[in-house]
């Protein structure tokens, strides 16, 4: 009654399916491959024409065209078409349209409620997509001919592929490590030596084994997590969807963690889906990054492109006593004025120098070096984390979606108490970077108020 029923969690069925051919083991079970450069007929959401170029990035537009007409340079693991969820009338996530390549990790990012969880309970089958549906491409492994399945019509063998790591820990806390691994890997379908060996693989890849015996009541929040890990990776499933897998641990934890994901994507034709709040973890992982804002991807690529697409170039902070910063930031800002402060304290300000200007940081760091009552200077790259937030607040600005296309009602008040203009110190009389009747690059012009903030107390 559970498959049948409307709940809140899991795909319906038919009340009919126990006596479809496919239930008993009869039938194909694998739909065939699209041919490479055909157009694949997408069940679109009502209104929907297959996205919307005055708001998606190029980038994102184009992933959108390579998964509609099929067309790659190699056969990706995991094609996701125009999925889309809808509760009541708000899009929780909107006709998105990506592909994950073979041994590789897409790293998922966004702020709480972007989507992301939401994506990936729809490919496992926890929630039923309002439209649109993925295409798992199995390769051949020498035994079994290569097959695509897709969760219109195979999501049982789907779910023979496929694991998930939740953002929750799913164990029995009244097993041992061990014993909790041997139940996931008897469901799985392993047995006797097998089973006795991929036990002691999985936790010897995570640093249990020490710990194999003991309950998963006693462990802690970290080894659960690893834990956790241990049997998403069990079986060795072709698409492994990570929710915020290092969440709890320390850095060395973490480490380890990061380890294992990096020997798991090296298994031949598996791919791995990496959700996370850390831009490092982000960083260090992810062969391509894309980043969700109310439902909708703004931006995919490697995390170099998309720091060279939307960083602002570099950041100098500069460093000295309470006593002097205010007369060395007045005295930076009337050498160097075109240079938009954005972070202050009682002890250092930083300063953004755009793409364009980096000609210019000699003469920078000769002033630095020689000026009075300066302690200390740092410079810094554009970081995954700035991108992250300018990103959001780029789509901060646009209201949540709704099937009607209306914005849904919110308290004026709540809107109106979060800012998040960066000041910029800018002379009196001249103009803001950008401002003008020439053409600005946005990758190259810092974002800004034209308001000139007040100098650090001191």
């Amino acid at each position: 009654l559970d498959i049948v029923l409307p709940n809140a969690m899991g795909v319906r069925r038919s009340p009919f399916y126990p006596f479809s051919p496919r239930y008993w083991g009869f039938g194909s079970s694998a739909s065939p491959k699209p041919r490479p450069g055909a157009a694949c007929e997408l069940p679109q959401a009502d209104g929907y024409v297959g996205g919307d170029a005055g708001v998606d990035d190029p980038d994102v537009q184009a992933e959108a065209a390579r998964v509609r007409l099929n067309q790659f340079h190699e056969e990706p693991a995991l094609v996701i078409h125009n999925l889309r969820k809808v509760f009541g009338s708000f899009v929780a996530v909107d006709n998105l349209s990506i592909s994950i390549a073979r041994n590789s990790v897409l790293g998922l990012l966004g702020a709480n409620g972007a989507g992301k969880s939401t994506t990936i309970n729809m490919l496992t089958g926890g929630v039923e997509p309002s439209s649109g549906y993925a295409v798992l491409n199995l390769a051949s492994d020498g035994n079994t001919p290569g097959r695509s399945l897709t969760t219109l019509t195979d999501r049982d063998a789907i779910r023979d592929h496929l694991a998930v790591v939740p953002q929750f820990d799913v164990l029995w806390d009244d097993l041992s490590g061990e014993e909790n691994l041997a139940v996931f890997a008897g469901l799985k379908g392993l047995a006797g030596a097998d089973l006795g060996y991929e036990v002691r693989t999985r936790l010897d890849e995570v640093d249990l084994q020490g710990d194999r015996t003991g309950l998963a009541s006693s462990y802690s929040g970290g080894m659960r997590r690893r834990l956790s890990v241990a049997m998403g990776l069990t079986c060795d499933p072709a698409i492994v969807l990570l929710d915020e897998p290092t969440t709890g641990m320390d850095p060395v934890s973490r480490r380890k963690v990061w380890d294992v994901i990096e020997r798991a994507k090296k298994r031949p034709n598996r791919a791995l889906t990496l959700t996370t709040h850390s831009m490092e973890e982000a960083d260090v992982l992810s062969d391509r990054i894309a980043i969700m804002a109310n439902g909708r991807i703004r931006c995919i690529g490697a995390s170099l492109h998309l720091k060279r697409k939307f960083g602002t170039g570099y950041r100098v902070q500069v460093v000295a006593a309470p006593e002097h910063i205010t007369d060395v930031w007045a005295a930076f800002l009337q050498r160097f004025p075109h240079y938009p402060v954005v972070d202050t304290t009682p002890m250092h300000f930083t300063v953004e120098v755009a793409s364009t200007q980096v000609p210019e940081l000699p003469g920078v760091f000769e002033y630095l070096q020689s000026a009075a009552n300066i302690k200390d200077f740092h410079v810094s790259l554009t970081t995954l984390e700035d991108v992250f937030l300018r990103v959001a607040e780029d789509a901060q600005g646009e209201e949540f979606t709704t099937v009607s296309g209306e914005a849904p009602l919110e308290d004026p008040a709540a809107a109106s108490s979060v800012n998040h203009d960066i000041p910029v110190a800018q002379p009196v009389g001249e103009q803001a970077p950008g401002s003008g009747s020439g053409p600005a690059s946005a990758a190259d012009t810092p974002r800004s108020d034209t308001t000139a903030p007040s100098p650090p107390p001191p």
